[in-house]
């Protein structure tokens, strides 16, 4: 947490605050990941496509 908190230029008990610690964060992470995702991985996309992207 602290490297991504100083990374991000943030204190790290506000990302704890926010996402509710480090299991929040990353379950916002892997939401964002999985719509992220959606927007490039159609099931008609060739695979080095899909890389690419």
């Amino acid at each position: 947490m602290q490297d991504i908190a100083d990374r991000a230029g943030l204190n790290k008990q506000l990302i704890a605050y926010h996402f509710g610690g480090e299991e929040g964060l990353w379950n916002e992470l892997s939401r964002l990941w999985v719509h992220q995702e959606e927007t490039f991985n159609q099931p008609d996309t060739p695979l080095d496509k899909v890389l690419v992207r």
